[in-house]
């Protein structure tokens, strides 16, 4: 029977990069090759010309002791112009070997400030230290991160820590406080208290969402509800800017931990108000085309300047706004790795002075109307 062709799955982007990688390599060492042929070529030129003016310019009669000679000054000549020619080549490739293990070495004691140059003509070699150079960048940037993620979450701590033993004491030594100023100063320590909850299970939930140590309960929940829901718990914060929310979604069931989507749309949800001045608005709508829903938040706040887009959902990034300096750049990870864990997506669109748009992506597949 003959055999039928089985269809071949389509290679991943990882396996196509490697496979290009491998066509370099190859052709690296094709073109490696070729130069040394050339260089051959040209040896045995230089070689077959200088034995010849050597038998010549002694008036050496061409019998094999004149043979003999032109043999032995062809071989070591053209010992010599290879050794010198594999020697710098070896010599080339040792210094950008060194080079490379410097600054690993660098990046292990700590210092990013990198800018690795070869001498190298070999892409593959060039590739190593352009990848190099990126990952310096990058784990660079990350250093700079957590030390202002380290500045920001002891200034966060200490100041409501130094405000509830304030409050406290005076509530403690001070005898004479009319109920009123008793009253107010128990609201500012529940106040205080409550923030640093809220500061405590935020970086311990972002923690084990970037460990993956974090177990995901999923079951079904309607979207319009759970929104309106969660809208409805920052009803005071709303009320307070006097912003106007504006609630328009379709009936429908996705699947996922009722703890994290709530986490998710809170923490947009404030966001948004936190960023709306007074009397502003915002707008919670959704659509559909037929591969996925997309939920959308969009507020006419004082918006994101185009230099901290792309990093807002960086851990510990923070771009300080006026009159909000609240927060240590935790909110809108968190809603990255939510998105994440489930699945889905999330994109920010925004102008300074504008406003700005954030859109969850939910695949159909996790979602049936109702």
């Amino acid at each position: 029977m003959p055999k039928k062709n089985k269809e071949k799955e389509p290679l991943t982007e990882e396996q196509i990069k490697r496979k290009d990688y491998a066509k370099e390599v190859r052709r690296t060492s094709l073109r490696f090759g070729l130069i040394l042929f050339v260089y051959n070529i040209i040896a045995t030129a230089v070689v077959i010309g200088i034995a010849a003016l050597v038998v010549f310019g002694f008036n050496l009669e061409f019998s094999p002791v004149a043979g003999f000679i032109f043999l032995i000054v062809a071989l070591v000549i053209d010992m010599i112009i290879s050794f010198t020619l594999t020697s710098i080549a070896m010599y080339r490739s040792n210094l950008d070997i060194e080079r490379i293990k410097q600054a690993l070495n660098q990046m292990m004691e700590g210092d990013y400030n990198i800018n690795l140059k070869l001498r190298t003509r070999s892409r593959p070699f060039k590739e190593i230290a352009e990848m190099i150079n990126d990952l310096a960048k990058e784990l660079d940037s990350v250093s700079i991160l957590k030390r202002d993620f380290t500045k920001n979450f002891s200034h966060e701590f200490k100041t409501p820590i130094a405000s509830i033993k304030g409050y406290t004491e005076l509530l403690l030594e001070d005898k004479h406080l009319s109920d009123e100023e008793r009253n107010k100063y128990y609201s500012i320590i529940v106040e205080q208290t409550e923030f640093l909850a809220n500061l405590a299970n935020s970086t311990l939930l972002l923690s084990n969402l970037e460990s993956s140590n974090i177990v995901i309960d999923k079951v079904d929940l309607y979207i319009d509800e759970e929104i309106e829901e969660i809208a409805l718990l920052s009803y005071s914060d709303v009320e307070a800017k006097n912003i106007e929310v504006d609630i328009e979604l379709d009936h429908w069931i996705v699947n996922a931990s009722k703890d994290l989507f709530q986490d998710l749309w809170m923490n947009l949800i404030n966001n948004a108000i936190k960023y709306t001045k007074v009397d502003g608005h915002i707008k919670i709508r959704s659509e559909e085309d037929d591969s996925e829903i997309r939920i959308s938040i969009l507020d006419d706040g004082v918006g994101i300047s185009e230099e901290s887009l792309p990093h807002i959902f960086e851990t510990y990034y923070q771009e300080r706004q006026p009159g909000s300096n609240k927060g240590i750049g935790l909110g809108l990870s968190i809603c990255k790795q939510i998105c994440d864990a489930f699945g889905w997506d999330i994109e920010a669109k925004s102008k300074k002075g504008m406003g700005s748009t954030f859109t969850v992506h939910i695949p159909k597949m996790s979602a049936n109307e109702y």
